[in-house]
């Protein structure tokens, strides 16, 4: 299995590298990004994972190009070839592995950036990673695939609402660990 992610994710970087943007991407699913993929994909149908963890990593300042991120993902945290999108434990690690402090918990606190897992409205709707920052509410970034806007909500609660969802996971990352 390892020799095929390897295999996948070389593949996959040659014919993503091209892509070159600077700042938070909405959208996975808008023309610009629908010839990238993920795994055995396009970044349109499994894309959240990686680009909420585009988005944390540049909100964070980590130096990071999406082809450089979707390749770690095609190599550490897809699920079944990218088939059921990403691990959200595996997303967080990366940032682990890069000295900062990774937490597990059931709320954001003002101030935090966090990876937040959440299943979507509907039977057969499968699950949805976005990036978010607490500042005085809400940021939340890729919130809907054909959208290029970040959303803004007061809380959880008023997020969820808003998606007719429920919370799966949330992991806080920390500044760097001195």
């Amino acid at each position: 299995m390892n020799f095929l992610r390897e295999i996948i994710a070389d593949k996959n970087f040659t014919a993503n590298k091209h892509f070159n943007v600077k700042g938070v991407i909405n959208g996975q699913s808008r023309r610009e990004l629908s010839s990238l993929k993920l795994g055995l994909f396009p970044l349109a149908y499994n894309g959240c994972g990686a680009l909420a963890l585009y988005n944390l990593a540049n909100l964070l300042g980590v130096e990071s190009t999406l082809p450089e991120i979707i390749y770690y993902c095609d190599k550490n945290s897809t699920v079944l070839f990218g088939l059921f999108g990403n691990r959200p434990k595996k997303l967080a690690d990366f940032f682990i592995t890069r000295g900062f402090s990774v937490k597990r918990t059931k709320n954001i606190q003002k101030g935090k950036y966090a990876l937040v897992t959440y299943f979507c409205k509907g039977l057969f709707s499968g699950m949805h990673i976005v990036a978010v920052k607490e500042n005085n509410g809400l940021n939340i970034y890729n919130m809907y695939g054909n959208v290029d806007k970040t959303y803004n909500f007061k809380d959880l609660t008023a997020f969820m609402n808003a998606v007719g969802g429920h919370i799966s996971s949330i992991y806080i990352i920390g500044k760097e660990v001195e």
